[in-house]
């Protein structure tokens, strides 16, 4: 004689059920739970920066690919106007405004050339006649925005550093 499924449940000490249930539904799958965000990359470390009178690292490392400008290629200074760019040449000339804006220039005649104009209010104290004097009669090489002026081009001057002084 074969024992009963219930009664070796009882000795086993399991519920037996007496009608099998049907299988449950397929449950739809829950929802991937969102993962913790990847870690951005460290950002890689910025290039030294450069250093007064080395022309091999302009100050904009975005401009060490950037063409060269002569101060007095104004058609091609024109085409780039709004445009931050490098130019190399030699200051002949300082002045001032009578609004108190200083300037350099690579020629005489500043519609002839780019111009380097210096507001009052910025450089923190640092654009000085005497600092600025000293730049005439040598080599730069200057990165900024090229604006327009009345005609004439120029690039503002927030910060010496702009101005690198080539050998």
């Amino acid at each position: 004689m074969k024992p009963s499924i219930f009664f070796l449940a009882a000795l086993l000490g399991t519920a037996v059920a007496e009608e099998p249930k049907p299988a449950d539904p397929a449950k739809p799958a829950e929802p991937a739970k969102p993962t913790e965000p990847a870690k951005p990359a460290d950002p890689a470390k910025p290039a030294d920066p450069a250093k007064p009178g080395d022309p091999a690292k302009p100050a904009d490392a975005a401009a060490a690919d950037a063409k060269v400008f002569t101060p007095t290629d104004l058609d091609g200074l024109k085409a780039v106007k709004g445009q931050k760019i490098l130019v190399e040449g030699t200051i002949t000339t300082p002045g001032e405004s009578k609004t108190g804006i200083q300037y350099l220039n690579f020629t005489k005649d500043f519609h002839q050339s780019v111009s380097l104009i210096f507001f009052p209010n910025t450089g923190g104290g640092a654009f000085t006649k005497e600092k600025l004097a000293e730049f005439v009669g040598k080599k730069v090489r200057v990165n900024g925005t090229l604006s327009d002026h009345n005609g004439a081009l120029q690039i503002k001057i927030e910060a010496l550093d702009q101005i690198k002084v080539q050998p």
